[in-house]
């Protein structure tokens, strides 16, 4: 029997609001298990990191807004977090181009799409410009072409 649940958030594309992504996220994780702390940290964090990247990149100082929708699956003993966003800032980027980073070296920046892959099952990006890219666990991205859109569009998903 598989339960489902979704919340939908629209919030400014600004840091100051992103704590509101993560306590929902933890509330919704809370409701099916108290026992997954460090799920619920990893979970909080790419979100955290999707979205910032959003308000930093897409955005870029611009104003707008982060349509979010949470859906948590729970079927049997698996159970499974997606995240999409949707944004409409004008600058989408080709995630082929993120270099890994040098974790050896200390790095202010540069570090949130890799770590969202690697933290994440499954992550897709939509860019508004027609062009997708899909990463699963040990493969790296890989391209698609899509119709042009007016949004970009994440979704990332993780079983736990």
């Amino acid at each position: 029997m598989t339960n489902e649940v979704s919340i939908k958030l629209d919030l400014p594309a600004t840091h100051q609001f992103l704590n509101v992504l993560g306590a929902c996220i933890a509330r919704m994780l809370e409701s099916v298990a108290s026992e997954l702390a460090q799920e619920k940290y990893n979970l909080e964090l790419a979100a955290h990191e999707l979205c910032a990247n959003i308000v930093d990149h897409s955005y870029a100082g611009d104003v707008g807004s982060i349509a979010i929708t949470l859906t948590l699956q729970n079927q049997d003993a698996t159970r499974r977090l997606i995240i999409e966003t949707r944004d409409t800032g004008a600058r989408a980027f080709d995630p082929t181009r993120v270099a890994d980073p040098q974790l050896d070296v200390l790095q202010m920046r540069g570090r949130g799409v890799w770590l969202i892959t690697q933290l994440m099952d499954e992550v897709m990006y939509r860019a508004r410009a027609g062009a997708t890219w899909c990463q699963t666990p040990g493969a790296g991205w890989q391209k698609q072409i899509a119709a042009p859109a007016n949004e970009n569009f994440w979704r990332v998903s993780k079983s736990f």
